[in-house]
Order: structure tokens, then sequence, then C-alpha cells
């Protein structure tokens, strides 16, 4: 009885702790799932990205009455009528382009507006604001309709890895569209590409960021020299981190590249990789965000206290029922 008694204890908490970790994980993947996807200086995402906020602007034809927040207090307004759910589509999720100096390319963004109720979408250029243009700074849309931006992209004379950023707001709601502008010069001999994996695309606050880098020879049919900087940059522009390194390369390269961030701040930044070589210059970035480290939710603490004193529970009676077979056996000798 007494080894049944303990395989019974280990079961037990063997699920207690399986339990736990799991709902520790899927709280934790949840909450870092937004925007987590992994992109190249070749690739820009055509998912389309939603938000959700529990109040609607008001003063715009067809739009619902907003309503107070419930947060600690209470005020005056219809607190009474029920809340109207506001989102709206961005597509793509990011711009990002090789250009030669002086080039100038134009795409479309499309908006929809996937709520109920009409909005006013209002637009603003952060960052390098000389190398994106876009056709109007604010939209109207009713619910389910949609409409195309003109965007014009346009990469500077000097060489290097230049980045903006379109603000997209209604209410509550605010989308950023990254716009990344890789400016090559000379001839092209090489294919530069930097990715970040799906799980870095959000890191904690002090941690390091994994990216691979690929360098391909076109056309090359000798060994040439080429001189690789790895680079972290603001939005604004500024250098932020810079490392260089001379290789030799005569065929494809791909190469772990680690970047140390624990002097960044929480906010976006562009990692990249610029290769320069004696006919020219080809660089390529992507984005990342650094965030506030995961926090345990509230429920979740309480749900790890329950499960604590589930266990010590079950130990005690466990250890009783034992005790008590134990005496009893011992009191049937007598």
């Amino acid at each position: 009885m007494k080894r049944g008694y303990f395989y019974a204890l280990f079961l037990v908490l063997l699920i207690a702790l399986i339990f736990t970790f799991s709902s520790l994980y899927f709280s934790i993947k949840l909450y870092r799932q937004i925007n987590n996807y992994g992109l190249t200086t070749h690739a820009s995402s055509e998912a389309s990205l939603s938000l959700t906020v529990e109040k609607a602007p008001s003063g715009e034809v067809g739009a619902a009455p907003s309503t107070p927040s419930s947060g600690g207090g209470g005020g005056g307004g219809a607190s009474g009528l029920p809340t109207v759910k506001q989102t709206f589509d961005v597509i793509p999720q990011e711009f990002n382009v090789l250009l030669g100096p002086r080039e100038l390319i134009e795409s479309e963004i499309t908006i929809k507006n996937t709520a109920k109720v009409s909005m006013r979408i209002n637009i603003a250029i952060n960052g390098n604001s000389e190398i994106v243009a876009i056709n109007t700074d604010s939209i109207f849309l009713l619910p389910g309709e949609e409409t195309n931006l003109i965007l014009i992209i346009s990469a500077p004379e000097e060489a290097g890895i230049y980045s903006a950023e379109l603000v997209f707001k209604s209410a509550n709601v605010v989308k950023k569209l990254p716009i990344l502008v890789n400016v090559r010069s000379g001839e092209v001999l090489f294919d530069v590409s930097i990715t970040i994996p799906k799980e870095y695309r959000i890191i904690d606050l002090g941690e390091n960021l994994k990216t691979f880098v690929y360098i391909s020879p076109i056309g090359l049919t000798k060994e040439t020299i080429i001189n690789i900087d790895y680079v972290l940059k603001d939005f604004n522009g500024n250098d932020l981190f810079r490392e260089s390194e001379e290789r030799v390369i005569s065929d494809e390269l791909n190469i772990e590249k680690i970047f140390v961030t624990e002097e960044l701040y929480t906010g976006d930044y562009v990692a990249g990789v610029e290769v320069t070589y004696l006919e020219g210059f080809v660089p390529a970035s992507a984005t990342f965000t650094i965030a506030e480290p995961l926090l345990v939710p509230k429920y979740m603490s309480l749900i790890y206290i329950i499960i604590i004193l589930i266990i010590l529970v079950i130990i005690v009676i466990i250890w009783a029922i034992y005790k008590y077979k134990k005496s009893g056996k011992r009191y049937s000798r007598k």
C-alpha cells in the first residue's frame, strides 16, 4: 500500500506541474504573438493586422456614440450605451525595398474599415520623411469600405539604410507601417539579405537579437574580398551599433549574427547588414521590436497559488491515509 500511495502522489504532482507550465507557456505565447513574423529584405508581408478597442470616434457621420472608460471611477456620459468595436486593416504590413541612388518607386497601400461603424483615419510620417510621401493625410471610410493610397518611395543619393514609419490612427487604434529603403551603389555583384527568426521579431528588454545573414555572389568566378558591416539603427536614422569584419568569398555565405541590445530601450529598431567591395555596395535590413520583460498576468499568479494549495492538501490527505492504514495494521496485529 505504501508504494501505491506514493505512485498516486507522484502522478498528481506531475499533472499539476504540466498544467502549471502549460498555462504559463500559452499565456506568454499569446502575449508575444502580435506582429511576430520573420522578415527579410526581399520580402514584405501581405497579411493584414487588426486591432480592437472599446471606443468609437465621435463627431463622424455614421459613427456610434462613444462611451467613457470603465476604469476606476464614475463620470458623466452615456454609460449605459453599448461599446462599439473599431478595427481597420493596413496592407501590406511593411515595405522593404532595394533601390539605386535617387531611384523612385510608386506603390499602393490598402486601408479597409473592418468595423460596423464609419471612421476617420489620420496618417502621419515618423522618421525620415524625405524618403517617403503619401497622397493624403486623412481618409474617411464607411463600414466595410476600403481605399487605396498612393505611396512614393524615393532613395537618397548616398548609399545606406534608411527608414521611416507611416502611422495610421483612428480614435484609440494606432498602426505603424515600417518602410525600409536599402540604397545600393556601383555594380551589384552580391545578393544580400538579413532575416530575423519569428521568435526574435519581438524581444524582451536586454535580450540578445539573433539574425541570419545571407550573402551570395552573382556571376563571380573568382574569390573576392568583401567588408561586412553589422548595424543597429533607430527610425531616426541614428547608428546605435556598428561592427565590421572582412571576408574572402567565392561561394554563398551564411552567417548567424547575434546583436547585443542591453543598452537599447523599448521601441522599434532596424537591424541591417552592409556589404562593401571594390565595385560597389549592397545593404539589407529588417525590423524588430524591444518590449518590456514579460510579466505573469495577475490571474495566472492566482492559478499558481490555488494549484500549490491543492497539491499541499493532496499531500496531507495521502499522508494521513497512509498513517491511518499503517496504524490500523499495527492494531490488528496486537
